[in-house]
């Protein structure tokens, strides 16, 4: 057997372990996904300081091991790298994330019914001050998921996380619906919702919902905090059956940057900035898809 049969092998054994137990309705799983990330200000909104730039990039992954016929490990390290500007500060700053979550996704012997439990590990800190501590952040996720049938899933849950302000905690709700075999509707609010249309086998185009909340560590009990929701047209070219090029165009949504001091578990923000723009991504992603052709 050749090297590069048995690595070959060893792939499509790794997925249909993987497809076993992810839901039908989920249209695809990226493997590895690269991005690049662009935002600039705009004069949309009069009353945003319209300062805000942005050059970031991010590298993902998902690595699922099947325990059983019913259980799985998920591992999704991530690196998230981003050089902010606002026209407030000197120069930029570069706030880097990277972590490894871990999911434990369990299909109940009611085949209707499907949990996920994870634990979030990251560290997310400034660039520039090696030396600070206390740059480490804890979270869960626990998710749901009930279907009647396979074309359409409802999720909910409970997301949490130690942020540097204080404890952040959110509900999730989240649809997987596959509309008709060209339309697909997913994800979980407030995190994403999708709505991926195929105009051919090699072009798939749509609108989605982005929100994030992010905050970074700046020196002992100083963090920068970056709320950011955006709406987005994106197209999905596949150059091959697995390899996919992706761009994305939008504009951010009540954007709000501030920098804090957190002490005696009080929260005290020194600035409070709105800063709207327009944004341009670009990636690749070696990807599976779950749906048919």
């Amino acid at each position: 057997m050749t090297h590069i049969t048995y690595v070959k092998e060893i792939f499509c054994t790794f997925f249909l372990l993987w497809f076993n137990v992810k839901s039908k309705a989920q249209p695809f799983i990226d493997v590895v996904n690269f991005s690049l990330y662009k935002s600039r200000p705009t004069n949309f909104f009069s009353s945003d300081d319209n300062s805000f730039y942005s050059n970031s990039f991010s590298i993902n992954s998902t690595l699922p091991l099947k325990l059983d016929s019913n259980n799985l490990i998920s591992l999704n390290p991530f690196v998230d790298s981003h050089r902010y500007q606002l026209k407030t500060n000197r120069g930029s700053t570069r706030y880097t994330s990277i972590g490894i979550p871990i999911f434990f996704i369990h299909q109940w012997k009611n085949t209707h019914w499907k949990t996920s439990a994870g634990f979030v590990g990251r560290m997310n800190k400034n660039d520039d001050k090696d030396e600070t501590k206390n740059i480490y952040q804890y979270g869960g996720v626990l998710l749901n998921t009930f279907w009647k049938k396979e074309s359409i899933k409802f999720k909910f849950g409970v997301y949490l996380n130690t942020e540097f302000y204080g404890l952040y905690v959110t509900p999730l709700l989240g649809l997987d619906w596959r509309v008709n075999k060209k339309l697909n509707v997913f994800g979980v609010l407030p995190s994403n919702m999708n709505a991926e249309y195929k105009l051919h086998s090699r072009l798939h185009t749509g609108i989605a919902f982005k929100g994030s909340i992010a905050s970074y560590r700046i020196e002992d009990e100083f963090f920068y905090r970056v709320d950011d929701n955006y709406i987005k047209l994106f197209a999905d070219v596949y150059a091959t059956k697995k390899i996919v090029l992706t761009v994305e165009y939008g504009h951010s949504v009540l954007r709000r940057i501030r920098t804090g001091k957190r002490t005696d578990s009080k929260t005290e923000y020194l600035n409070d900035e709105k800063a709207n723009g327009y944004f341009l991504k670009a990636g690749v992603a070696y990807r599976i898809r779950m749906d048919k052709e």
